[in-house]
C-alpha cells in the first residue's frame, strides 16, 4: 500500500488542503471604491502557475501597444515577472506554519506577493534584497517536480532572473531608472516622502501633512 508524502499531497492531491490547512494563494485585486475581487488558487501546485497567469491576464488592466503595425493590448504590468514572484512563494514558503497562508495583492498603486516563513539560516536578508542568496530550498522536493516542468531552476538561475529582470522590464514603463531616481530624490527634499530600506529594498512612504 503506497501512502502519498507531503510533497505528493502539495503537488498532486487532488485537494492539498485536506492534509494542509494552510497550502493556499490567496489573492485579490482592489479596484477602489471598496470593489475588491478575491480568488483563491487551492488547486493541486503542479495546475497553480498556469491558473494564476490566466487569472491575471484577465484581472490587470491593459494598454495599447504600438511598437509595431498592428496594435495589441498588452497589460500594464509585464504578466512574467509576476509569474516568477510566485512560484517562488510558493516553492519556498514554510507550509508548517499553521494559518499562514501566501497572498497575491494588487490594487492601482502596487503588486504585493507575500510568502510565510523567515529565510532560511544560511541565507541573509541583504542577500535576498541584492538577489545574490545561494541556491538553497526550503523545499527541494518541490523545487525538483517544477524543474522537470520548466517552471523553474534548481541551480540559483531564479535570483538572477530577479536581478535581470529590473533592467529587461525598464522599458516596459517607459521611465528610465535615473529620471526615477531623480524625481524620489526632490521628492524627499520637499519633505512629501520618506526613504526607507536601503539597496535594492528601499522603498517610499507618502509624509501625512
Amino acid at each position: 500500500m503506497y501512502r502519498p508524502t507531503g510533497a505528493g499531497y502539495l503537488l498532486f492531491g487532488k485537494n492539498p488542503r485536506a492534509k494542509f490547512k494552510q497550502a493556499v494563494l490567496k489573492a485579490h485585486v482592489d479596484y477602489g471604491n471598496s470593489k475588491i475581487e478575491p480568488k483563491d488558487f487551492d488547486q493541486p501546485l503542479v495546475l497553480v502557475p498556469d491558473l494564476v497567469e490566466e487569472w491575471l491576464k484577465k484581472t490587470l488592466s491593459l494598454s495599447k501597444d504600438t511598437s509595431s503595425f498592428k496594435r495589441k493590448d498588452v497589460p500594464d504590468f509585464p504578466i512574467a515577472v509576476l509569474r516568477e514572484a510566485v512560484i517562488n512563494a510558493l516553492m519556498h514558503r514554510d507550509y508548517t506554519i499553521e494559518g499562514a497562508k501566501s497572498t497575491l495583492e494588487i490594487d492601482n498603486e502596487k503588486i504585493i506577493v507575500k510568502s510565510p516563513g523567515a529565510p532560511l539560516p544560511s541565507i541573509s536578508l541583504e542577500q535576498l534584497n541584492t538577489f545574490n542568496a545561494p541556491s538553497i530550498s526550503r523545499n527541494p522536493i518541490l523545487t525538483y517536480v517544477f524543474n522537470l516542468m520548466n517552471y523553474m531552476e534548481e541551480t540559483g538561475f531564479g535570483m538572477r532572473t530577479f536581478k535581470e529582470m529590473t533592467e529587461k522590464y525598464q522599458d516596459h514603463f517607459k521611465y528610465e531608472k535615473k529620471k526615477a531616481e531623480r524625481h524620489m530624490k526632490k521628492l524627499v527634499d520637499l519633505h512629501l516622502i520618506k526613504s526607507k530600506g536601503s539597496g535594492l529594498s528601499t522603498y517610499y512612504e507618502i509624509i501625512a501633512t
